[in-house]
């Protein structure tokens, strides 16, 4: 830091602000691999993209920094700074003391640290400061939508430049959760687009993750959804339970049951589609084991509301498929006969006063949850035997899962041979 002062550093600074101020749909910051000094301006301008030549950066950063340190209460080029060196704390509270000193302007600021996400997209610290800014904007009524669909884009935008950037994705997490409240129509915009991403980033873990974070709540919702959204996941049961389960039986389950069911049915088989297509990829593996136990979870919780009724009776891989081919038919005229009509509340559950089943209706139920088990069961063996054998990492993987199945899950999963 004990440099010469460099003399043209206040020049390029000045260059790189008035590129700010004169450019508002500036979208890209990158160093430009230049070693030598070909006597003109190092700072680039082309685009809405701005580039520094790298033969300048070390005498630009020396060079702000002094007078960074040296005059802290002034406004003297903190942007040069932060782009080159985003990862400095002091940097950022400095900026901070600016904004509430109402020297800096908050939508500025959010094109600023936009514009640095660009070349660091994995930087922690622009992140933190962003949710600072949103928050400060929050407290000023400041159009949430408006916010949500900018926040959204960065997030998107840092995702894509930088792989497994969980930064960029628990921000994203972030903004659902004080932006959107958790509102229905948001989580399913970015469950509908988040498909598309995973399908074509298959080792992201935090990707993935973002995925379970978006399932999680879309279980929870009270409210669910539209019609839509119930006759997609109605295909996605019936093609889960395709061996099994007949499109008229689909009819009579509940609404809500129909879509919780269909989302993690249609999650597992995106999955498995993906885990067949590209080989070797763990993440995918480690995704389907949240998913399977989500799985559980959800049909644990279904016995456990059977008037107290708890666990399936079909232990054995054998029984579920045997039990639940022959009985699935009588489920139906079960459900059939005594369904209650305008008894339901928002979530699709009988009101307390028709929560009495009689022991037909608990039979069905029982026969159906057995059902969607012996289904997952026949997914996970029919997906191990899928595996070919000359994919080595494929294989170490799925034994793996296999072993998860029976020591985790506790499901009976019978010795699998995979074949081409």
């Amino acid at each position: 830091m004990q440099d010469d002062p460099f003399p043209a550093a206040e020049r390029i600074l000045s260059e790189i602000e008035t590129v700010f101020k004169k450019d508002p749909k500036l979208k890209e910051f990158d160093i430009v691999p230049v070693t030598v000094n070909h006597n003109k301006s190092p700072v680039l301008h082309v685009e809405h993209c701005l580039g520094l030549e790298s033969w300048c950066v070390r005498h630009v950063y020396c060079y702000t920094y002094r007078r960074l340190m040296d005059a802290r209460h002034l406004r003297n080029r903190r942007e040069g700074a932060l782009l080159l060196n985003p990862d400095v704390t002091t940097f950022w509270n400095m900026r901070r003391e600016l904004l509430q000193a109402s020297r800096l302007d908050m939508q500025g600021e959010l094109h600023f640290t936009a514009v640095l996400l660009s070349r660091k997209p994995k930087c922690a610290e622009a992140f933190a400061h962003r949710k600072w800014v949103v928050k400060r904007l929050l407290l000023a009524d400041a159009d949430k939508d408006e916010l949500l669909e900018k926040e959204l884009q960065v997030s998107q935008y840092a995702a894509d430049r930088y792989p497994n950037n969980y930064h960029a994705w628990s921000h994203r997490m972030w903004c659902l959760t004080h932006l959107a409240s958790f509102a229905s129509a948001p989580l399913l915009k970015e469950w509908s687009s988040s498909e598309a991403w995973v399908s074509s980033h298959v080792s992201d873990h935090s990707g993935l993750q973002y995925r379970q974070f978006l399932l999680n709540h879309l279980l929870e919702l009270k409210q669910f959804v539209s019609d839509d959204v119930t006759e997609k996941a109605r295909k996605s049961i019936l093609q889960f339970l395709s061996c099994s389960w007949s499109e008229d039986t689909i009819d009579t389950v509940q609404s809500a049951l129909i879509k919780a069911v269909g989302l993690i049915a249609s999650e597992l088989l995106l999955n498995t589609d993906l885990i067949l297509r590209f080989a070797g990829h763990e993440a995918l593996w480690c995704h389907r084991r949240y998913l399977l136990m989500s799985f559980k979870k959800f049909l644990t919780s279904r016995r456990a509301d059977m008037n107290g009724i708890g666990g399936c009776r079909c232990s054995k891989v054998s029984a579920i498929r045997n039990r639940c081919a022959e009985k699935s038919s009588e489920g139906v005229s079960a459900l059939n006969k005594d369904k209650p009509s305008n008894h339901m509340n928002v979530d699709g559950v009988p009101l307390e006063k028709d929560q009495k089943l009689s022991s037909e209706e608990l039979a069905a139920l029982d026969r159906y949850l057995c059902n969607l088990q012996g289904a997952m069961i026949w997914h996970e063996v029919k997906l191990i035997s899928n595996c070919r054998p000359d994919e080595l990492h494929q294989q170490r993987l799925a034994k793996q899962h296999h072993k998860w199945l029976s020591h985790v899950l506790k499901l009976d999963i019978p010795a699998v041979t995979c074949h081409n």
